[in-house]
């Protein structure tokens, strides 16, 4: 199962819950995961097909690009988090 770690400027969407573990074979089940424990996740994290802009996602410390098909091994870290932007 992956671990997952919400950070805590997404927190609001999982109610204030920081980690699960997820079984999930890539980044759209990791989210149909969460989806399903925390309603509303995946409104809050996805757009189309993609992550929404300013939304990210690190697999095993590697960026995901949005792509919601990027896979996930079993035992991944799986990290969600808001891409600071500004000037």
């Amino acid at each position: 199962m992956a671990k997952v770690y919400v950070s805590a400027t997404l927190r609001r969407l999982t109610g204030r819950r920081a980690e699960f573990d997820v079984p999930a074979a890539t980044l759209g089940q990791v989210i149909d995961g969460l989806e399903a424990a925390c309603p509303g996740f995946r409104d809050g994290v996805v757009r189309g097909d993609r992550m929404r802009p300013g939304v990210s996602a690190l697999i095993d410390g590697v960026g995901s690009e949005g792509d919601l098909t990027r896979e996930v091994g079993p035992d991944s870290e799986v990290d969600f988090f808001l891409v600071p932007s500004g000037g």
